[in-house]
């Protein structure tokens, strides 16, 4: 059985960035040393308790953290990303540690502020 991880990542708000953000990265070497298979990170900087604009900048750093796990975006709110620029940089990830490829991430049109985006 292989097991993953899921992090929003979640903070509480009196927690500073940068403590969060290594928070964020121990728990992925962490996951790894004991042996999970793969890690998602998702996307939220609409709320005080999670503050991670783009997932992609943690998961490249974690990946030149961890040495087995496979380390990729749950997903991304396009409103705040241009969409090449994206592909780019979701494309570049594999090239970073010589990981394998994951799924494509999902992408969620809607601005999470709007009118009945919450379903």
């Amino acid at each position: 059985m292989d097991y993953g991880l899921f992090t929003m990542p979640s903070h509480p708000p009196e927690r500073g960035l940068y403590d969060g953000h290594q928070w964020d990265l121990q728990q992925l070497r962490w996951a790894d040393e004991l042996g999970f298979s793969e890690a998602w990170i998702g996307e939220h900087h609409t709320a005080p308790w999670e503050p991670h604009p783009s997932p992609d900048l943690i998961v490249a750093q974690a990946l030149l953290q961890t040495k087995r796990m496979r380390i990729g975006p749950g997903g991304f709110l396009m409103p705040y990303h241009h969409p090449a620029e994206l592909a780019n940089r979701v494309a570049i990830r594999p090239a970073v540690r010589r990981a394998p490829r994951m799924p494509a991430p999902s992408l969620r049109a809607r601005s999470p502020r709007e009118p009945g985006a919450e379903g």
